[in-house]
């Protein structure tokens, strides 16, 4: 494990930032620093990394990482399947007792809500004029939560072939369960038979096994309305649900500075899988990434379970008076950190110009300043307006500080973004399902929340939908990097 420093002197200074340029910068010396920054040339990003042998592995994100790695611009449930699964990287060696999930079925609720908003013509109402309930009505969508009744699952932990696929080695299984028995309980706890041994770094599978899938009507999606009805109830089908991530062709574009699951999961650790019939070989469903967690014998919990509800509805915008900011309390350990990466999106009318980026303390005090520059790949797909949803497009952009600056455990620190009256930046911030008890998973980023100010910073409220349930906390997707660490993951 890497030895925690504890540091109890922190050091206030004045530097320059650089992020994701639009053009080529020279290097810069901050007055009274004596540093020399290296600029950041346009479209490229620090060197990618391995996961490192030697991790903190009581640290959240094994210490490899601080804040919030993650992203979304929406919820989407993967591609519904007779199997399904969800890859991830262990961060911490030990015993796995249990594992979790959204269980996300189909409901009538749904079912005429969505009818009432878009009208005679759509799947839903067609649903409608069918008699179609919420066992039925699945099968006529091209990818539903759930169809019948979700089949009978049982979790397999496997582990990970060369190509990054489930294997066939079985490590532990959890008892079966049927989902739309079990609809109420949104996040169900799922034991293995008996704990399950995962090394910190090694790439594994939960597979969600299917023994009773439907014998008829196996296209599981796009079934005429007219025959649904006849489709089974008692068998089913399940889909992964959680933060939609890129609407094909943005998975070819953006992020344009980091693989393309962002600086945390690289392009080998988070994806999902499906199979529409069982001698079908494993596809990669691109456009999401499901929520996930596990839970070690001594208590430990650790998995993705950031919520990408409402992030577009409550977007906020930076420039002129308008700024956000991401305040947080330092937890678990002093971090020692060497800058950050930011993910935002922009107006089709942004100007081009930067945002400051302040770094302070408790008090106010500027610790470090610097600019953080537009995505050209996010305006010029915005611009274009050439693809589905090209306003939502969101992209990272990586800031070094130069050097080594640390946030010390218990203090209070914040990131402040402002910038020109038509700088045009877009953030989102990342909800939690706080009604699913989620509050217990080491991955959240505690003690810190995002807030936006209308009259230059001289107030601050909290950041929109968020008055309870699963929307009870938002941070931005900023996520420091560490001193001796990878910049960003493969």
């Amino acid at each position: 494990m890497i030895k925690r420093k504890l540091i109890t002197i922190f050091t206030v200074f004045i530097l320059t930032l650089f992020v994701n340029t639009t053009s080529s910068l020279s290097s810069s010396t901050p007055s009274g620093c004596g540093l020399t920054i290296a600029p950041v040339i346009a479209g490229l990003s620090p060197p990618a990394g391995d996961w490192p042998d030697v991790i903190d592995e009581e640290l959240p994100l094994g210490g490899v990482f601080y804040g919030n790695y993650m992203t979304g611009v929406g919820l989407q449930n993967a591609g519904i399947g007779i199997e399904t699964s969800r890859r991830f990287r262990a961060e911490r060696t030990g015993m796995i007792a249990h594992t979790s999930y959204n269980n996300r079925t189909l409901n009538m609720r749904n079912i005429i809500e969505r009818c009432e908003r878009l009208g005679p013509g759509s799947i839903w109402c067609n649903c409608v004029d069918n008699n179609l309930d919420q066992y039925t009505c699945g099968y006529t969508i091209g990818s539903a939560y759930s169809v019948g009744n979700g089949g009978t699952i049982h979790v397999e932990l496997r582990t990970n072939t060369a190509n990054g696929t489930p294997s066939n080695v079985t490590l532990g299984r959890t008892n079966s369960y049927v989902p739309m028995d079990n609809f109420r309980d949104g996040w169900p706890k799922l034991y293995f038979t008996t704990p399950v041994q995962v090394q910190a770094g090694t790439i594994y599978h939960l597979v969600y096994v299917n023994s009773n899938p439907p014998t008829t009507c196996t296209a599981l999606a796009s079934i005429a309305p007219s025959e649904a009805g006849a489709c089974p109830r008692n068998q089913g089908a399940q889909g992964l649900n959680g933060p939609r991530y890129y609407s094909n062709p943005w998975r070819t574009q953006t992020p344009s500075t980091t693989a393309a699951r962002g600086p945390y999961f690289g392009d080998d650790s988070a994806a999902v899988f499906y199979r529409r019939r069982q001698e079908s070989g494993w596809r990669f469903y691109e456009d999401n990434i499901s929520w996930y967690e596990v839970v070690y014998t001594d208590g430990v919990r650790t998995g993705d379970v950031y919520f990408s509800i409402y992030v577009t509805r409550y977007r906020n915008v930076v420039g002129g008076n308008r700024r956000v900011r991401q305040k947080f309390t330092v937890q678990d350990a002093t971090r020692m950190v060497d800058g950050f990466w930011l993910n935002y999106g922009h107006l089709e009318a942004a100007d081009g110009s930067p945002l400051q980026a302040d770094l302070k303390d408790a008090s106010g005090t500027v610790l470090a300043t610097g600019s953080v520059y537009p995505s050209a790949q996010c305006l010029n797909i915005i611009r274009t307006d050439a693809l589905q949803l090209a306003s939502w497009c969101l992209d990272w952009g990586y800031t070094s500080f130069g050097q080594t600056i640390p946030l010390v455990e218990g203090a209070t620190y914040s990131v402040e973004l402002s910038g020109g009256a038509n700088a045009g930046f877009l953030f989102a911030a990342q909800g939690i399902a706080t009604s699913w008890g989620l509050a217990g998973n080491r991955n959240i980023w505690t003690q810190a929340g995002a807030e936006f100010s209308t009259n230059n910073g001289s107030s601050w409220s909290t950041w929109g939908g968020v008055s309870g349930g699963p929307n009870a906390e938002r941070d931005l997707s900023l996520l420091f990097t560490i001193e001796g660490m990878p910049k960003h993951i493969k």
